[in-house]
């Protein structure tokens, strides 16, 4: 049974309706999950891809990404991303794979922008590096979340993050980009 598109406000209010205790709530035909998502990749390769981590051929892959194959969310599937940030690993030799991941950015990345956008919705976040990357936070953990105004990644239609970094990316400088969300997906999905 396929139901109209998830709106923002709708998401938000199947959240107040979950209650305490239940592992996979269901509201309205909707199985609600938490979810952190990632995408990972060497600096030196955005690039080629004007800035962009999520193309096309993306195939998720552990240790590289968990986010769907592709750029565009399944058929049922809508992602309400509550929070964001970004890690990074700047060893020799390292991959995604066995990166240490840690808050502390390189300079490209604390001067340069983080955007998602989606079509038909236009920009859902933007924001400079610094904001996402815990740099000098009171807390100084790394794992703190950016905290963000909620926004929905809507399901089948093409979404976008961009890294525009402020000069090139360098050798041996590894980023994990990293949304914490709720997941709906309509129960014959799921």
């Amino acid at each position: 049974m396929s139901q109209r598109v998830l709106t923002n406000a709708e998401a938000l209010t199947y959240l107040a309706s979950i209650k305490a205790g239940t592992s996979l709530p269901s509201v309205q035909s909707r199985v609600i999950k938490a979810k952190t998502l990632y995408i990972a990749g060497a600096s030196t390769g955005l690039a080629a891809n004007n800035g962009q981590l999520v193309i096309p051929s993306l195939v998720p892959e552990v240790g590289v990404t968990n986010l769907p194959k592709g750029n565009t969310l399944p058929k049922g599937t809508n992602l309400l991303v509550f929070g964001v940030r970004v890690l990074f690993e700047t060893g020799a030799g390292k991959t995604t794979k066995d990166a240490d991941f840690k808050s502390e950015a390189p300079a490209n990345w604390k001067n340069g922008e983080l955007k998602i956008s989606q079509n038909g919705t236009g920009v859902l976040f933007e924001t400079s590096g610094t904001d996402v990357t815990n740099f000098r936070a009171s807390t100084g953990n790394d794992d703190d979340f950016r905290e963000v105004v909620p926004f929905l990644i809507r399901s089948e239609s093409p979404y976008s993050i961009e890294a525009q970094l402020a000069s090139a990316g360098a050798a041996n400088q590894l980023y994990k980009v990293e949304l914490r969300a709720i997941e709906f997906v309509e129960t014959d999905k799921a």
